[in-house]
């Protein structure tokens, strides 16, 4: 919320150039889009502690899954990143998990 604030402020400034002012607005974007799914996360969270919502046992693909989070931060991440790997082991792991129905 505070990336939003910011480079809203920055926008109120008219000394922008048009190609700093669509950055800043794609920017802006992006931000309210992991904000809005934050929230939206938060309150599916409260709906299964409530017991609002009926889960089921289901498999995973766990591995498909931490790919898609990986690229997801590291696309958000430091533009200086160059090279990236994940390490990670599913020895010991029940690939059962609750999801949402």
């Amino acid at each position: 919320m505070n990336g939003i604030l910011g480079f809203t402020q920055i926008l109120q400034n008219g000394n922008l150039e048009q190609n700093d002012r669509l950055h800043y607005l794609e920017i802006i974007e992006k931000s309210a889009n992991r904000l809005l799914e934050t929230v939206n996360n938060l309150m599916d969270i409260s709906k299964i502690e409530t017991r609002q919502v009926p889960l089921r046992l289901s498999n995973l693909p766990i591995e498909e899954q931490l790919k898609l989070h990986f690229q997801f931060f590291s696309t958000a991440g430091n533009s200086k990143i160059t090279s990236t790997s994940v390490k990670y082991s599913t020895s010991g792991l029940n690939k059962k998990y609750f999801h949402r129905c």
